[in-house]
């Protein structure tokens, strides 16, 4: 045991060592480092934070938030990391951005530890600085990914939809909107199936359910060809190609949709890859802030291995962390040399640097280098360094600051394997959707002729323009492009199969001068369509040939009858060797190979259209056969809508007499039954007030008869006696509108009856300033009439056209014989009838009129019928009402 004053001289010099080391440390760590006063002045900082922060000195009283931050501010800035540590006395972190000479931002992650003593007492802060521009620019590099992603996703020519589990749209890109017609807002949330035709929702269904139950690599990519719903109802054929993203939280389903034939699953593929760079980044950056987060103490706690040698390189100390990167224990690795851990050259490199001058050194020292290390289990693993050294009594160390980087060489290695890969299926997704894009383009024009000609077909109902119109249709070089067309019809009885038209040269010669002629015009399809069918009679020949075919539908088996019975095609590849081809019929059309196609409209059989090559010889493919199988199809529909639009015309004039008739029928009864209600309800009341009503009129005379003339009530009994008076007149009105009358007709002559009202109502006419014309026809035969009623009908009229004319007018009664009717007209020149009331104006207790009873024109209209007439009303706000009784005449 060495003398006390030997153990205090020991404990001296380590102390000292320590600093020293410590120091050392400091200086040359690839951190800045600066010890903050209670009062925020700088006291104590390394060359790092010179080297960021040249504006800051220590020990001349600058304060931190002047030279660090370069706050304008005689206080700590907002949210400032030492002034929350001075406050709670626990480590706090905040990001700064400074601006180099250059113009270029820096950030760095500024940690401040506060320094407390035994008793509690707060002595000053240690600030860690640390230059996190890299990460910052990673994250923004990352970002701009995504911003690019989303982009591409926006700008895609496919339509990309993504479902939650259940079928919910949770995903709807701008070409889906075009595509579609719903703005994103309308079509999120609601089910993929929405966008399908109703009857094809059940096979969606399952095949969602399909894919949500297969294996990940079962269900990585599906593609369908189905047909599409658009928002206004319009159908599409599409082709969807469908991916399956499982993961512990949820499953998602994304489908691209191409119009015709949409298969752009890159965009798919980039949205995963995406995804996962996200996920990738999120978990470094995660990693990143965890490791910065426990840098408060740059030794023991360190993110980072530190390990220091002696010049030898021999290992003299090692933090916690160089513990956990190598596997070994502390014991384990002071005393071995460097080379247990890392290669030699590092330490080379560091005693060659140690030997050089200043800017020698600086070309190593303190900048990131990057190597390899061994750990305790032999395996080796990426590494990034710094390297420093320092002095003590003469005595040289090193000092190496080590970080593991295996994850972020992982990353870059996934990341350009991602890349590699996902440009590989670009490339090759292009080339299919380029394959692809060739034969819709193909599919389209076969498409467009087949349409043009069904359009030419519709705009006709005329039966020989359409055959026409088929046979040029199926011969024309815009067309089906065959060299001749022949039409067989079945007859009336369906027992013969009849040649009908037929289009086509006669011979080689004539064909070279036909389609020359045509080809020199440089006629579109609907132009030789019109030409055509605006010659008349053309290729006398063929047409001469197919009308002297008629074949017995029942007889011997042929090509013909055989596709009739059959409903499907024929294609004859060689018509001598085939059985059902009989020779005669090869002689007559002089064609070894042909195609023949059966006419068949709603399961109807009506025909079979025959084409062939036989001027050019060209094989006829399947694709031909297929094109003229639909092409008969409307063809067929259109033969048959001809036929059809005959048998309509003829039927059309009929059902228009017979509805008129049905709809006079409807009116008549149902004003009759509205009456009839009405009548019964009237009757009831009218005689439910009558008796009270004949008590308070008698009692109200007898009250008049007792009171002088010049009495104070004696007025108001004369009104009461009045009102009731008119009650009871409306009361007689009323039974009379709903008590049966028996008709007495007699045979009168209408033209006496009318002369006769005239004359009852003249002193009336001439009170009221009305001056009344005669019309009337001559020699008209007498109707059967019950003069009473009828002339009541007429009072009602002529009341009604006088109250019309407060200020006087004109009426005219004129009479006029229609077949077997007679017509009576009254005409005024009153107020009219306006539009809203013409309906209802023989309803009822209908009535404008602030005293009438509403009942006047009810009851004319119903002696009328009674009588089996009529009446009709045209009236004009500006010239009057006009009213027309119709009597037969017997």
């Amino acid at each position: 045991m060495p003398p006390k004053h030997m153990q205090h001289y020991l404990k001296r010099e380590v102390a000292k060592i320590k600093e020293s080391f410590f120091h050392t440390l400091i200086e040359n760590a690839q951190y800045g480092f600066s010890l903050i006063a209670p009062d925020f002045s700088v006291l104590e900082i390394n060359d790092k934070m010179r080297e960021w922060f040249p504006e800051a000195q220590a020990g001349d009283g600058s304060l931190c938030y002047k030279c660090f931050y370069s706050s304008a501010s005689e206080s700590p800035c907002p949210g400032c990391p030492a002034e929350l540590a001075r406050h709670d006395g626990k480590v706090h972190s905040a990001v700064i951005q400074k601006f180099t000479a250059t113009n270029h931002p820096q950030y760095f992650k500024i940690t401040c530890t506060p320094v407390i003593d035994k008793q509690r007492s707060f002595m000053g802060i240690i600030e860690i600085a640390e230059n996190i521009t890299g990460n910052i620019g990673m994250e923004h590099k990352f970002q701009m990914l995504e911003a690019q992603y989303y982009q591409l996703l926006d700008t895609a020519n496919d339509a990309i939809i993504a479902c939650n589990a259940v079928g919910n749209i949770i995903l709807f890109n701008k070409k889906a909107q075009e595509l579609f017609g719903y703005e994103a807002d309308e079509i999120i949330g609601r089910q993929f199936h929405t966008l399908t035709p109703v009857e094809t929702r059940e096979e969606q269904h399952r095949r969602f359910q399909q894919l949500l139950s297969e294996s990940d690599s079962e269900s990585a990519k599906k593609v369908f060809s189905g047909v599409c719903l658009k928002k206004d109802g319009g159908e599409f054929p599409s082709e969807i190609t469908y991916a399956v993203q499982k993961t512990n939280q949820d499953t998602t389903i994304t489908a691209i949709v191409r119009d015709i034939s949409e298969r752009k699953a890159a965009e798919q593929q980039l949205q995963q890859y995406a995804l996962q760079l996200e996920q990738e980044v999120t978990n470094r950056t995660r990693d990143f802030k965890y490791s910065q987060e426990r840098l408060h103490l740059f030794l023991e706690m360190a993110n980072d291995a530190i390990v220091s040698t002696d010049r030898d390189g021999t290992i003299v100390y090692v933090n916690k962390r160089a513990e956990e990167i190598f596997g070994y224990s502390r014991d384990e690795l002071v005393g071995k040399n460097i080379s247990l851990i890392t290669p030699k050259e590092i330490w080379q490199l560091a005693q060659i640097g140690s030997h050089s001058s200043h800017d020698q050194i600086a070309n190593h020292f303190g900048k990131m280098l990057e190597s390899w290390a061994v750990r305790k289990d032999q395996t080796t693993f990426p590494i990034e360094f710094t390297l420093s050294s320092f002095e003590r009594d003469e005595e040289l160390f090193f000092t190496a600051i080590i970080r593991d980087i295996s994850k972020r060489k992982k990353l870059e290695q996934q990341l350009q394997e991602y890349a590699t890969t996902l440009e590989d299926k670009v490339k090759e997704r292009t080339f299919e959707l380029t394959q692809s894009q060739q034969r819709l383009n193909e599919k389209i024009a076969e498409l467009s002729i087949l349409t043009e000609i069904s359009e030419a077909l519709a705009s006709t109902m005329d039966l020989e323009l359409v055959l026409d119109i088929i046979l040029v249709g199926a011969t024309s070089h815009h067309g089906l492009g065959f060299n001749r067309a022949f039409l067989f019809l079945l007859n009336d009885d369906q027992s013969f199969l009849e040649g009908k038209v037929a289009v086509g040269p006669a011979n080689a010669e004539e064909a070279h001068r036909v389609w020359s002629e045509i080809l020199g015009k440089q006629m579109s399809l609907k132009e030789m369509l019109n030409s055509y069918t605006n010659q008349g009679a053309v290729d006398t020949y063929v047409n001469e040939l197919v009308k002297s075919i008629r074949i017995p539908v029942h007889g011997e088996e042929n090509v013909l009858t055989h596709v009739l019975a059959s409903k499907k095609p024929l294609n004859i590849l060689n018509a001598a060797a085939h059985p059902l081809v009989p020779p005669e019929l090869i002689a007559a059309m002089r064609c070894n190979a042909f195609t023949v196609v059966p006419l068949i409209a709603r399961e109807k059989v009506l025909g079979v259209l025959w084409a062939d090559n036989a001027i050019t010889q060209k094989p006829i493919e399947e694709r031909d056969v297929e094109n003229l199988r639909i092409f008969s199809s409307n063809a067929s529909l259109a033969i048959e809508n001809s036929n059809l639009y005959r048998s309509i015309q003829d039927k059309v004039t009929e059902l228009n007499r017979a509805y008129q008739e049905l709809q006079e029928n409807k009116d008549r009864l149902v004003r009759s039954e509205k009456l009839a209600a009405v009548g019964e309800m009237s009757a009831m009341v009218a005689h439910a007030i009558r008796n009270p009503l004949t008590a308070i009129g008698g009692f109200a005379r007898r009250l008049l008869k007792q009171e002088p003339a010049n009495a104070a009530t004696y007025k108001y009994i004369k009104i009461i006696i009045d009102e009731i008076d008119r009650l009871e007149m409306l009361l007689t009105e009323i039974l009379d509108f709903v008590r049966p009358r028996e008709l007495k007709l007699l045979p009168r002559q209408i033209n006496e009856i009318l002369d006769h009202t005239i004359e009852i109502f003249a002193e009336q006419f001439s009170l009221r300033d009305i001056v009344a014309y005669k019309e009337f026809a001559p020699d008209l035969p007498p109707v059967l009439v019950d003069s009473g009623q009828f002339q009541e009908v007429l009072f009602n009229m002529l009341r009604n056209s006088m109250d019309a004319m407060p200020n006087g007018g004109t009426i005219t009664l004129s009479t006029l014989q229609e077949d077997q009717w007679i017509k009576i007209t009254i005409a005024d020149t009153g107020i009219g009838i306006s539009q809203s009331d013409t309906e209802k104006i023989f309803h009822p207790f209908f009535t404008r009129k602030s005293r009438g009873s509403g009942l006047g024109l009810a009851v004319c209209n119903h002696i009328i019928s009674e009588h089996g007439g009529y009446i009709n009303l045209r009236s004009d706000i500006a010239t009057g009402a006009v009213f027309d009784i119709y009597l037969p005449i017997p």
